[in-house]
């Protein structure tokens, strides 16, 4: 299981650039990749090739990791949503969370969070991580 975001990189006094973040879970590691920033959007795709086939160095964030879990954030005030819910508005695929107007059910909805909790042995709760989507 992996998911990657695209996050803008601005190194001072420098143009800014874009990179991406791969987590990815596997056989109870959870590892963080990264590509180089950079500005040409032909490069980032190809970096996003890579991050598919995971050939990017990785660096090994957790062990023993048991399951991910994910929800996103929904600017509707409704809050929380997790795939799990039945609900009809929850993104379905990639695009539609990255961009609202692919997605025939959620056109109306931004989707401005995303929720990553990791469940650990012998923990009753989860560790969990938000990352803000689309921030300007």
């Amino acid at each position: 299981m992996r998911f990657t975001l695209v996050r803008r990189t601005q190194p001072e006094a420098q143009p800014g650039a874009l990179q991406l973040v791969t987590y990815r879970l596997r056989d109870g590691s959870l590892t963080r990749e990264e590509s180089p920033p950079t500005r040409d959007l032909v490069r980032l795709n190809q970096y996003q090739q890579l991050a598919t086939s995971s050939a990017l160095p990785g660096v090994r964030l957790q062990s023993g990791v048991q399951s991910m879990q994910f929800r996103v954030w929904a600017d509707d005030g409704r809050g929380w949503r997790s795939r799990g819910s039945g609900d009809s508005s929850m993104p379905t695929s990639r695009s539609a969370l990255t961009n609202p107007q692919a997605g025939t059910t959620s056109t109306q909805i931004l989707w401005t969070g995303l929720e990553v909790a990791l469940q650990l042995p012998g923990r009753e709760a989860s560790l969990t991580k938000i990352f803000m989507l689309g921030a300007v």
